[in-house]
């Protein structure tokens, strides 16, 4: 027996602004969470933002994608992805978007359920069809080839749009044009304004993070409010002190002379010809009694530099984006030590990026448009790949080295001969290194201790002290015999 199960208990309420009805009806209003075109201007104007969300895009996106799926059904997709410049402009933008609102809303202009119950529709009263087994062959390709025609890509400007919901449920998605009123983010349609209407599942929604049983989602961004806007202002302040420059900095007094006195008028000329950059220098010789006060005792150094050093740290770690990346604006102040663990979490981070938007392009448009999926090259776990086979090949050879030689090498041999970098490896290992106890490679001789004496002098780490200096010049690297 087939029957469907319904849930017995009621669904949770989302947490979104609400009133009851006399008669205990729900009712849902929403409103954007705030202004965003505000909020916008203001990320426009703050180039650190920019620039970090930018890196974020281009990790997500630079390494290109690999296909899975039937030839001819890849081909399909790689044209049509490349027809909508998917990668190279609406998935950008769109990621924009998602990494400053929390949130991006996509159009393609089709409704894949609607499109298949249409075309069996047909196909069902259609005589010809109706009783063939290649039925749904036939509908598979008729909903392809309408699909193929109508399938968009285009992304829906965030700040325009409003989020309809009930009590439980996002029920639709609104885009106003009409105006706005200040400092609440309510958009009203009017006469002036045009506004579109699409169900929950006319379109796809991409949060970045949930939140609070919130309908909108949340992006770190919004919590850096503060911090970009006080950015803003020291760079307001100084550049208004630059353009204003009313404090002087310095304040010359004659107290024995009066104002028309030649040496009070000798300075003003002199002070007049020595603003100019190319007058700067030289000497003045006065007679008389003068007094210099201090007035701007202005640092060479940029007023509240390491306030702004500090708020782009911030920036950069409300995104998991290691410091060293933003190390060329941080300047010397900002110690990036743990460098290799911070790296390791921002690409786990940008890993979790890949997975979300390989699953919702997948399961909304390749798979059920082309039959083929997607997956983001992840260029970063290649190199870390490769890292450890090299270092596991050095490693190898450096253990054949010395079971076959019997002695040990310097920390400087081992750097030169290897590439080593004092980061590279811990040396820990090297101080408790015993040549007699490493074990001879699978391919060598078993040392009996007829060839070489057990009790060999070992070289130290400043290659001193060997009892071969063949082989210690070996190890020192200064002659070419093997």
């Amino acid at each position: 027996m087939i029957f469907e199960y319904k849930a017995s208990s009621p669904k949770p309420f989302m947490n979104e602004n609400s009133w009851t009805f006399a008669n205990g009806m729900r009712g849902v209003y929403n409103t954007q969470p705030f202004d965003y075109s505000w909020f916008m201007k203001m990320i426009k104007s703050n180039p650190e933002a920019i620039g970090i969300l930018r890196a974020m895009v281009t990790d997500i996106l630079s390494d290109g994608v690999v296909w899975k799926g039937g030839k001819n059904k890849i081909l399909k997709a790689k044209a049509w992805a490349q027809k909508k410049q998917l990668w190279s402009r609406k998935l950008p933008a769109g990621m924009l978007d998602w990494f400053i609102y929390g949130n991006n809303l996509i159009w393609t202009g089709m409704d894949f359920a609607k499109v298949k119950e249409m075309v069996y529709k047909e196909i069902n009263s259609n005589k010809e069809f109706k009783g063939s087994m290649f039925k749904d062959e036939i509908a598979n390709k008729m909903i392809s080839d309408m699909s193929e025609k109508a399938l968009d890509y285009r992304n829906v400007p965030w700040s325009t749009v409003t989020i309809d919901t009930d009590a439980t449920d996002v029920t639709g998605f609104s885009q106003n044009m009409g105006t706005t009123i200040a400092n609440t983010g309510i958009s009203m349609a009017g006469p002036t304004g045009n506004e579109r209407k699409w169900k929950a599942n006319e379109v796809i929604h991409a949060v970045l993070m949930d939140m609070d049983g919130k309908a909108y989602g949340f992006s770190p961004m919004v919590a850096l409010t503060s911090t970009i806007s006080t950015l803003a202002l020291i760079k307001d302040y100084n550049g208004y002190k630059f353009d204003n420059g009313g404090e002087p900095d310095l304040i010359f007094s004659f107290p024995n002379e009066i104002a028309d006195n030649p040496n009070v008028k000798a300075l003003v000329r002199h002070l007049e010809e020595k603003r100019l950059s190319r007058n700067k220098g030289g000497h003045l010789v006065m007679t008389g009694e003068v007094n210099v006060t201090p007035v701007s005792d202005h640092n060479k150094d940029m007023e509240y530099r390491l306030l702004a050093v500090y708020y782009t740290g911030i920036m950069a770690f409300a995104f998991n984006m290691p410091i060293g990346r933003i190390q060329s604006i941080l300047g010397s102040e900002i110690n990036t030590g743990g460098q290799e663990l911070s790296d390791s979490g921002y690409w786990r981070s940008i890993s979790h990026m890949q997975t979300y938007w390989e699953e919702l392009l997948n399961t909304h448009i390749f798979e059920p448009e082309f039959g083929v999926s997607f997956k983001f090259k992840r260029s970063y776990k290649q190199d870390e790949v490769r890292e450890a086979q090299v270092m596991q090949m050095k490693a190898t050879a450096i253990g054949t080295m010395i079971s076959s030689l019997r002695i040990k090498p310097s920390k400087n041999y081992l750097k030169e001969a290897f590439g080593f970098d004092d980061d590279d490896i811990e040396w820990k290992w090297y101080e408790k290194l015993d040549p007699e106890k490493v074990a001879m490679p699978a391919s060598s001789p078993k040392n009996d201790g007829s060839s070489q004496p057990k009790n060999r002098e070992v070289m130290n780490s400043d290659g001193k002290n060997s009892a071969d200096d063949k082989k210690k010049n070996v190890m020192n690297g200064r002659t070419n015999v093997p």
